[in-house]
């Protein structure tokens, strides 16, 4: 299997409103990217919140970053802890040790008009906006490791 086939079954649960299966399948694409962004002899939680941290712009926003970011971090703390501790340890470990999640949890992003409402819940048990895993993959997808996997043919 590949980041890309990952992608697309994240893809796929999410349209089947299997929302925490698209997560699920997502933590595995995001930890193959930042295993290739930052190989051995790294630690895979090292190089995993690395590379969250790398793209968490895009997580947040949806959008690339902006050119006069391209070169720099842009830091996301939620309560007393970084975003990329927040995604791996209550989400990805949660999910890839206990098969479920007991400290976080996913909020249902709902549709107004044409706007989006997405709620953040930061604290005891945090939760995210259940649509920032299309982001997530976006920025997956996005990611100069995986262009070959991506590119049109």
């Amino acid at each position: 299997m590949s980041v890309r086939e990952r992608v697309q079954e994240a893809e796929v649960l999410w349209k089947s409103n299997k929302k925490e299966g698209a997560w699920i399948q997502s933590m595995i694409a995001t930890a193959a990217t930042a295993r290739k962004r930052y190989p051995r002899p790294m630690p895979d939680s090292q190089s995993f919140k690395q590379y969250v941290k790398d793209i968490s712009w895009t997580i947040f926003t949806g959008s690339p970053k902006p050119p006069n970011l391209q070169n720099g971090q842009v830091l996301f703390v939620l309560g007393e802890r970084p975003f990329e501790d927040i995604l791996y340890r209550d989400f990805r470990c949660a999910w890839v040790h206990e098969a479920g999640l007991e400290e976080a949890g996913l909020t249902e992003t709902t549709i107004d008009g044409n706007k989006a409402i997405e709620t953040l819940v930061v604290g005891k048990k945090t939760q995210l906006p259940d649509n920032w895993v299309l982001n997530l993959l976006n920025a997956i997808r996005w990611s100069p490791e995986n262009f070959d996997e991506f590119a049109e043919k």
